[in-house]
């Protein structure tokens, strides 16, 4: 839908992983494995930016209004950048355990990407998510319920990256990031 606005907090920063992997389809990828950690979220607006508005208060009121989703525990699929397609996604896959939540509901309807774009940045994909718990994230075809439907497809029409970083070039990013992975990587972050 026009005027949607959402998007992703990672911590970790971004890099290409190699490697085949099949997803739930059978389908080959290079570069399918996942990595990042459970600080990262997904957010949107409540409504779409178009939403008619009488006063420049309710404009504030409207964009103000952010439903966030934390990370759930329920699977490690955090964030991926695909040498082979040159996707960026955050969240997605199945879980490590049994198809049930513990609250009843089904996670096989929750295992698409809940936002994944495409190499050229023009377009992308959002799907219910176990990840982040969370519903497609384009307002129109989503609301607090999960469905199975295919894909939200949606274009994008402005992007804003940001980095937030204590450190003041490459050298010093690349020495932070491989200690911090090491902690992640001997560390056992899923809640259980």
């Amino acid at each position: 839908m026009e005027g949607d606005v959402f998007g992703a907090f990672c911590s970790s920063p971004w890099r290409v992983m190699t490697g085949k992997k099949k997803d739930a389809h059978g389908v080959i990828s290079d570069g399918g494995r996942y990595y990042g950690s459970g600080e990262a979220f997904l957010w949107r607006l409540a409504k779409p930016r178009i939403t008619p508005t009488k006063s420049v208060e309710e404009q504030i009121n409207l964009e103000s209004t952010t439903e966030v989703f934390l990370w759930t525990g329920k699977n490690r699929n955090v964030q991926a950048c695909t040498s082979l397609s040159g996707e960026l996604v955050v969240g997605g896959g199945g879980a490590d355990d049994a198809n049930a939540n513990e609250d009843g509901t089904d996670q096989t309807q929750m295992m698409g990407s809940g936002i994944a774009l495409r190499a050229n940045l023009e377009r992308g994909f959002s799907d219910p998510c176990l990840t982040f718990g969370c519903p497609s994230l384009p307002t129109a075809n989503s609301s607090t319920a999960f469905s199975s439907s295919a894909d939200t497809l949606f274009e994008i029409a402005n992007m804003e990256v940001w980095t937030l970083t204590p450190v003041n070039d490459t050298e010093q990013a690349e020495k932070l990031e491989l200690g911090r992975q090491f902690v992640f990587d001997h560390g056992n972050f899923v809640i259980q």
